[in-house]
Order: C-alpha cells, then structure tokens, then sequence
C-alpha cells in the first residue's frame, strides 16, 4: 500500500522521525520538500496497524492524504 500525504512544513521531520520510529512497518520518502508532500510505502502485513498510527498521527501532525 502506498499513500501520499501533504503536509505542512514544519511537520515535515517531526512526521519522518515518527514513522522511523516504526521500524520496518513502512518507508516514508520527501516527494517535494517545498510542498511537503512524502510518500508512504506500508509493508503489506502491517496495513491495518498502519491506519491505526495514522489515525493517531493527526492528533500531532497536521497532514492530509492526497492519493492513496
């Protein structure tokens, strides 16, 4: 599963060092810094505990999904 996310900047690394914090659950890639638009690559058995950590992350990071 793939999604893509825009961001504000500021949030930029604050989402990045999150998601690391995930180990091996997913990849996250800068798609346009300028944008903050990454891309999200969810390792197929962790989908559905992916969508849980996303649901938690907009409590923290200002973000919306613009292509998943």
């Amino acid at each position: 599963m793939t999604i893509y996310l825009k961001l504000s900047r500021k949030d930029l690394v604050r989402l990045q060092f999150l998601l690391e914090g995930y180990e091996r659950l997913s990849s996250i890639t800068t798609i346009d810094s300028r944008e903050a638009i990454v891309r999200i690559m969810i390792m197929p058995d962790f989908e559905a505990d992916f969508k849980i950590i996303l649901s938690e992350l907009k409590y923290s990071v200002d973000f919306q999904i613009i292509q998943s």
